[in-house]
């Protein structure tokens, strides 16, 4: 075919009507299996689920997303399909089951629950069972690449490491996508376990694509550890799994994935949570300090009730004379102190501008989250009000110093989300303040500047000092909507009846209908934010745990260990194994050859398990 259907042959038609036995006389005919990609604009990835036919393109990749458990068999073990072939976009069929967030664990449920609860909630028809059932293709396609793997020199110890074109694994991209069950599946496969004890059981993670300085500990050792040095370029990625859920601020996996909330709780608990103490203890130092500067800041002439007092004026350049006084030497202490402040902020914005990972073109997103606002509004205030010290012009520094204090005060409330007791309030008072007051603030003032340009026409005559003119007639309706104006004022106005009803009708709508509407709005943020209030402090957690790590760099402390010299970071686990898991494996041992029973001593053998994981992890 041809247009948007581009590549799709007989073959694909036969894969998704689940036709293995035509499919079998069509290959017996000589149809080729292997060299035809459907990747016409039908077929291209879509962000909406109900529009997307994005099946990998390749018959293969097409068998495994429609859950054809033996027709992939077919292509893997009688066709001798490639189960490492790409498509256009570099996409194993594990990328595409990824993408999709189709995935095996033992019959349970195969697919990802939000794909299915979003179509109720936009009253579509669910995908029916047969559909969302997927069988083994999961576990199948990779223990084919496995196969692989072992008998070909191919560059992957892993099947699950593949990267596309966009630098992604397949973890990488379930996480992209917010298909929990599927990362938890892609987790759980590249796992290793240890040890069992009843329904306890240790396993092993490799940290490789999930937490970014393992990941870097590791490529870093592969190059300077082997003879001649290895060429990682091509392994490496702009980003690992958990930078991709605090992005994506996806409260359920961080909070409900056992591995990713461990891995932040361990770094929280090694070393974040105390250098996060002293990052608050630095933004409330540099709060005292901008006070101390208006404090001790000399007054300007104009201030003095009597105007013979103009010549005890002491300039803001005098820090030593006589007159300045020992507040001269305090201020000046204080001042050099803002200054080293301000450049160790420029020098931090420069290393981060420098030595940034992600080398892709700027884009206005990245540019404010690297560099970061607070600090780069912080330098320009600074380096403003220096500007108008040394100019002589104390007005400007005046205005630059006052918007220093609200700046650096709203900063320290920002750096208090990490508490536990108050970040969630922090959070309530940021989104009223971006969203809800945004939204409310447009609906009000289409209202409020409508009422005050009529009011206005009916008072300007009045010789009143507040509607002199336009910009006072609006700080006076303003005052109305608190209820602050003068009645009064309206008996004089041109048409005092005409005047009163616009009073009238801007009181109900505004006083009475918009502010219990804001109301209502706050309430509603406060209620969603506070019923997930456990889980959105966690994401905030996740946030400056990575943050530190950005920071400290290849100072950070690692939290997996090493097997081997040259191998990848793991991280130890234990996980209470689910019930139908645990009875599926006590029902297979049953089945065994029964052995001669052996003494053990049990609490020696939990001993050295113990002490294995112990060592392992530290």
């Amino acid at each position: 075919m041809g247009g948007q259907y581009a590549g799709e042959v007989a073959a694909h038609f036969l894969v998704v009507k689940q036709e293995l036995g035509l499919l079998k006389k069509l290959v017996a005919v000589g149809a080729d299996v292997v060299g035809y990609r459907a990747d016409g604009d039908f077929f291209k990835p879509k962000d909406s689920p109900e529009d997307c036919f994005y099946f990998g393109e390749e018959i293969l990749a097409f068998a495994a997303c429609f859950g054809s458990t033996e027709i992939v068999e077919y292509l893997l073990t009688d066709c001798k399909v490639d189960p490492w072939q790409r498509d256009s976009h570099g996409n194993t069929a594990l990328h595409v089951l990824a993408w999709w967030g189709f995935y095996n664990t033992n019959n349970w449920k195969d697919i990802d629950d939000r794909h299915n609860r979003d179509k109720k909630l936009k009253g579509r028809k669910p995908l029916p069972p047969s559909t969302a059932c997927l069988g083994g293709t999961f576990v199948l396609i990779m223990d084919k690449m496995k196969e692989k793997l072992l008998n070909e020199n191919l560059p992957y110890q892993n099947p699950l490491d593949a990267l596309n074109r966009q630098r992604r694994t397949p973890l990488l991209v379930a996480v992209q996508r917010g298909h929990r069950h599927m990362v938890h599946a892609l987790l759980e496969a590249s796992g290793e376990s240890q040890w069992a004890y009843g329904r306890v059981e240790c396993m092993h993670y490799p940290l490789t694509y999930i937490d970014e300085p393992s990941t870097r500990a590791y490529f870093h050792k592969l190059q300077t550890a082997t003879t001649p040095q290895t060429d990682t370029s091509a392994f490496e990625t702009d980003t690992t799994a958990l930078e991709l859920a605090v992005d994506k601020e996806d409260k359920a996996l961080l909070c409900t994935e056992p591995l990713f909330r461990h891995i932040i709780e361990e770094k929280w608990d090694r070393y974040a949570w105390d250098i996060y103490n002293t990052w608050v203890f630095g933004a409330f130092l540099f709060v005292v300090l901008i006070f101390i500067e208006i404090l001790l800041i000399p007054k300007h002439p104009h201030y003095k009730l009597d105007g013979t007092l103009n010549d005890a004026y002491i300039s803001r350049l005098d820090y030593t004379s006589p007159e300045a006084g020992r507040a001269g030497w305090w201020r000046a202490a204080n001042e050099i102190t803002v200054l080293l402040v301000i450049l160790m902020y420029l020098v931090a914005m420069i290393s981060d501008l420098v030595g940034r990972k992600d080398k892709a073109p700027w884009s206005r997103k990245k540019f404010i989250r690297l560099v970061g606002i607070r600090r780069s509004f912080a330098t320009v205030l600074v380096t403003f009000a220096v500007a108008a010290r040394f100019s002589g012009r104390d007005r400007p520094e005046d205005v630059a110093l006052g918007l220093m204090a609200i700046f650096s005060w709203l900063c320290l409330l920002n750096y208090t989300k990490g508490f536990k007791r108050v970040g969630p309030l922090v959070m309530v008072f940021y989104r009223v303040l971006k969203e809800d007051l945004a939204r409310w603030a447009l609906l009000w003032f289409s209202l409020f500047l409508g009422f005050a340009e009529a009011v206005y026409l009916e008072m300007h005559a009045t010789g009143l000092d507040d509607w002199t003119n336009p910009w006072e007639a609006v700080l006076t309706m303003f005052k109305w909507t608190f209820t602050q104006g003068e009645f009064e004022q309206l008996r004089q106005a041109i048409v005092p009846d005409l005047a009163k009803i616009y009073w009238l009708v801007f009181s109900i709508i505004t006083i009475i209908l918009l502010l219990n509407v804001l109301i209502a709005m706050m309430n509603q943020s406060f209620t969603a934010i506070m019923v997930e209030e456990d889980q959105q402090w966690h994401v905030e957690r996740a946030k400056i745990v990575l943050s530190i790590d950005k920071k400290l760099g290849n100072f950070v402390q690692l939290v997996g260990f090493q097997r081997e010299e040259r191998g990848p970071y793991y991280f130890a686990l234990n996980n209470v194994i689910p019930h139908a898991k645990y009875m599926a494996r006590t029902h297979s041992v049953n089945e065994q050859v029964p052995v001669e029973p052996t003494a053990v001593n049990l609490p020696s053998v939990m001993a050295s398990a113990n002490q294995a994981s112990s060592s392992g992890r530290h």
